[in-house]
This record gives structure tokens, sequence and C-alpha cells, in this order.
């Protein structure tokens, strides 16, 4: 069936679709509200805007398919297929069992809806607002949870390992490799109306005007890498390295060919070693940054941009984007060594008071470990040892046996 047959039987009044083949697909602003799509085939479709009121996409494959600002309101996707699917800015309500491994849901309104039992493992769920939602038995292992709203979220037998947390600003000493968390946001734009850009920028110019730490580069997230928090940096004469998403259009003719993305620029010998100047679409007319092709590993590229024009050195670069990664180790340390996903609360005002409580753990442990030369892992699994040996020496529950 192709999309000319389905449309047509659509506005006729058919609305069986189920098992139909529809394989990449564009359905860019359709209107199948309450069709049964149900175990159709719907791999790199194009949904964009579609509408799917009601529709029925239970067991539907929609590998790779995007589905950009559509409107599923009450649409049913039990056990479908969403790998790296495209669900940004979209609103869902029964994901129940839904197979979503590296979906990007950013910014999407599962607001009460069920995904109980999803596997949403590395998912991009930034900015999505769970709020009531059901997550009881979903995995979301190395999922994207920066900036969502997970206020009455039932979180039972969830697997959250190695998810990502709140946004985070760490401060790092390049020479001694020691780092700090100097100030950190929660995603909450119905109560104070910021989105993760705001966040971001206000965590910037505290660095600046409040905390007034000095400081040479800034080193981001391709999520921030906008035009506005770009300038920003620029007019408080900071450096920035920001790897750019690889569907990021660029020039670096000149104007002489139009946009492509960055992933499809050619390299020659002296581009890998030096990097390149481009423009990023969108920005101004005269502002150029110094595009740099690095390698992270042998199945990893990163495109890194930076306004230190006068930077020509890919190596230097990679070594300094490797800072970047203190984040990370952070995030890790955080996770495994706080419980900070540990609390079952529903309330928002209990779940911030908790976070907040397991990072002034965490800056503690830091600070024992960095005074003593040793991991915060053997701080604190040193305190647990000290206890357990103790406690066999002299129990302080005694027991008897008859």
């Amino acid at each position: 069936m192709d999309t000319e047959e389905l449309l047509t039987k659509y506005a006729a009044g058919e609305r069986n679709f189920s098992n139909a083949n529809l394989r990449s697909a564009d359905l860019t602003r359709a209107t199948l509200n309450a069709a049964d799509l149900s175990e159709a085939i719907l791999s790199e479709v194009i949904l964009t805007q579609a509408e799917l009121g009601e529709a029925n996409l239970s067991r539907t494959i929609l590998t790779k398919a995007d589905l950009t600002e559509a409107v599923l309101a009450k649409a049913k996707l039990t056990g479908a297929i969403l790998t790296e699917a495209e669900l940004s800015r979209v609103n869902l309500y029964d994901l129940y069992d839904a197979f979503m491994l590296g979906v990007n849901l950013t910014e999407a309104n599962v607001t009460q809806g069920n995904l109980g039992g999803a596997n949403l493992s590395q998912g991009n769920l930034s900015g999505v607002n769970l709020s009531g939602a059901n997550l009881a038995q979903a995995n979301l292992s190395k999922a994207d949870l920066s900036g969502a709203t997970l206020s009455g979220v039932i979180l039972s037998q969830t697997n959250l390992s190695g998810a990502t947390m709140p946004d985070s600003c760490v401060y790092v000493n390049g020479e001694t490799g020691q780092f700090w968390v100097i100030d950190y946001r929660l995603y909450d734009p119905d109560g104070d109306g910021q989105s993760k850009l705001d966040h971001v920028a206000a965590m910037l110019n505290g660095v600046i005007h409040s905390k007034q730490l000095p400081f040479t580069m800034v080193l981001m997230d391709s999520w921030y890498a906008t035009q506005k928090l770009m300038g920003q940096i620029d007019q408080l004469e900071k450096l920035y390295y920001c790897p750019l998403k690889t569907n990021r259009r660029v020039d670096d003719s000149g104007g002489a060919v139009p946009y492509m993305r960055v992933v499809e620029l050619v390299w020659s010998d002296e581009d890998l070693q030096q990097g390149k100047l481009v423009k990023i679409r969108g920005f101004p007319k005269d502002k150029k940054v110094k595009l740099f092709r690095v390698t992270v590993s042998t199945n990893r590229t990163e495109f890194v941009a930076t306004n230190d024009l006068s930077q020509a050195d890919t190596d230097v670069v990679q070594d300094v984007c490797g800072i970047r990664w203190k984040i990370e180790e952070f995030h890790r340390e955080l996770k495994q060594l706080t419980g900070v996903e540990a609390c079952q609360c529903r309330k928002a005002r209990i779940q911030r008071n908790h976070i907040a409580c397991a990072l002034l753990v965490w800056s503690r442990l830091k600070t024992m470990a960095d005074q003593s030369g040793r991991t915060i892992y053997q701080i604190k699994h040193g305190m647990l040892s000290d206890y357990l040996i103790e406690q066999l020496k002299h129990p302080s529950v005694q027991m008897s046996l008859a």
C-alpha cells in the first residue's frame, strides 16, 4: 500500500489498515485519527505534524520514524517498536510495553501516561513532562532525564541505572583534574517558566557575577549549541568548545554552495589536522566558528565547534573535549554512591530535597577523597568496611543461642 492509496481509503471512511506496509512513506500533516495501524510496518515513515488521535498503533513497527509534533492524543502504542524514533514535542498516552531503544522524546508530554514495562534504554527524555505517569517496571537505563518533570511518577521496579540527572555546572581545574559542582537546576517550566537553556544561561551568569570564579572556557553538550547561548559566551569574552549534532547545517564555502549537514562535509588532510572555518545556519552573517572532526572512539566521531579561531590542532581540541567528561564522572559517582535515584516519593518537593541531600553527600565525600588522596569509592566503601569490622568485633545487638 502506498501513501496515496492509504489517504484515499481513509477519506472514503475506511479505518482498518492493520498489517499495512508503509515503509519510508511521507505522511507529513496527514489526518489519520482513529485509524487502526496495528502491526503495520511504518519504519522510517515521516509523520511530522500528522494527526493520529485515538489511533491504534499497537505492535506497530516505527523504527526510525519521524513523528515530530505529531498529534497522538489517546493513541495506543502498546508493544510498538520505536527504536531510534523521533517523538519530540508530542503528546503521548499509552506506551505500555513499547520497545523504544534510543528514542527521542525531547519536550514530549506524557502526563498521566502509561509507560509501564516500556523499554526506553538510551532514550532522550530531556524536558519530558512525565507528571503522574506510570513507569513501573520500565527500563530507563542510560536514558537522558535531564530537565524531565517527574512529580507524581510511579517508579516501582523501574531501571534507572545510568540515567542522566539534573542539569549541573561543574568547575574543573584543568591542571590538577579536580572538579567541583558549583550549581545545578531542576527543570520545572510549570513552576518557574524556565527552559533548559534559560537555566544554563543563569548558571553561567552566576559564575561570572555572583561567584566571580576565574575561568577561560565553557565546555557543553550538543543540546546547548544554540546561537543565543554561544553568543552569550562570546559577549562574556570566554571560549567555548561544543559538539554539533550531525544533522546541523553549516557552510564551509563562503556562500558558494547551499548549507549542508555537518556529517556531509568533505575534509582534506589539512582540515582533519587543523580544522576549518564554517558558518552555522541561523547565526549572524559574519559569525564564523572553527570546526574540528574529532575521533572519540573507533565507532564514534564528534564535530566540535569553537570560537577560538586561532586553534589549529585537532589533538588539542580532543584533549580539551576530554575534560567535558568530568561531568559524566560526577553523574556516575552521584548515582552509584549517594542513592540519588532511590527516592520513591511522588511529591516534587520531597524529590527536590532528596536530590539536594544527595549532592551534599557527594560534595562531602569528594572533599574527603581529595584531602586523603583516595578515590571517592574508597572513602564510601571504607566507611562501610570499618562499620562491619567493628560490628563483628563488638556487636551492638547481642545474640544468644539456646
